[in-house]
């Protein structure tokens, strides 16, 4: 182990590394950017946040290395403030620092802050974060656990995912089950070949091509580019719209909002709508028995005043 003083108020400390291995942060405030990469050293630097912290000593935050776990700990402090210019307000429990890890690849990170943000770059065995009112940021993991508060959730590829955003959004690249849910925020998925379960308050959902679904939303929308699958959709308010369903089962029921669904050519559809006093509206033509060639759609849709239309997909 080495720790060393940097340029700019900034501490250094480096371990040497067998393979992957656990971290540990306790942030209180701090930020948190982690790389991992191939590499046989562990790094940790830390920086006070400049412009706004008194008395902030990089020294203070606990660094330590042993059976194969990383842990990172800042620690509660007496006589840090917020300082503007020359004018200092207030103290705080604990001061902020930017810290940032390098570890080996597939390690894995359990990560705790207040208001700061968590940041992974590379690949990853499992991520646990939670924030406050700061962001989460994962780039790839095999399994991604997030919650924040107020902050918004970016996920890039995962095989499984669990995440929760109180009035923050969520988006994923690439995932293949998931289970999120949103307050207030948008909740978007551009690609699952598996499972997802998504429920969001006010906010909308996107979906990409994916496989499969149960989306749930209270005055937000509900859409889906391209489903191979089954989708048990459900709004208050909010119009539920499939861009092009190849195949599989759809359930939607949504009270004001309007149903939508596209059928592409080789699709057939058995069709079991209804609605209270919305319209009903079709641009395909009633066929006999699908042959065994094509797909086969079941779609099931309820509304009391809204819409359901199926049109062909381009």
């Amino acid at each position: 182990m080495s720790t060393t003083n940097t340029a700019e108020d900034t501490v250094r400390h480096s371990f040497e590394a067998r393979g992957p291995l656990h971290v540990d942060a306790q942030l209180r405030a701090s930020s948190l950017h982690l790389t991992a990469a191939e590499t046989d050293e562990v790094t940790v630097e830390v920086t006070p946040s400049k412009g706004f912290y008194l008395n902030a000593d990089p020294m203070e935050v606990i660094v330590e290395y042993s059976a194969n776990t990383l842990r990172i700990e800042v620690p509660e402090s007496e006589g840090g403030g917020l300082k503007i210019g020359p004018i200092q307000l207030g103290s705080f429990t604990s001061h902020r620092y930017s810290i940032t890890v390098r570890v080996p690849e597939h390690s894995s990170l359990k990560a705790h802050t207040g208001s700061g943000r968590i940041t992974t770059t590379g690949v990853l065995e499992q991520a646990s974060a939670k924030c406050g009112s700061g962001r989460i940021s994962v780039e790839q993991a095999r399994e991604v656990y997030a919650r924040t508060g107020s902050g918004a959730i970016t996920v890039g590829q995962a095989d499984r995912l669990e995440a929760n955003a109180g009035s923050g959004g969520i988006v994923v690249e690439t995932v293949t089950e998931a289970q999120l849910t949103a307050g207030s925020g948008d909740i978007r998925v551009n690609s699952s070949p598996g499972h997802l379960q998504l429920k969001t308050g006010s906010g909308d959902i996107r979906l990409g091509n994916i496989a499969g679904a149960g989306a749930l939303a209270g005055s937000g929308d509900i859409e889906v580019a391209h489903l191979s699958g089954n989708l048990n959709a459900k709004t208050g308010s909010g119009d539920v719209t499939v861009q092009c369903a190849v195949s599989g089962q759809i359930h939607s029921t949504a009270a004001s909002g309007d149903i939508t669904v596209g059928v592409p050519t080789g699709t057939a559809v058995l069709q079991d709508c209804s609605t209270v006093s919305g319209r009903l509206r079709s641009e395909l033509q009633g066929t006999d028995a699908p042959a065994e060639t094509e797909h086969q759609l079941e779609l099931h849709a309820r509304t009391v005043s809204g819409d359901i239309a199926l049109r062909r997909a381009g």
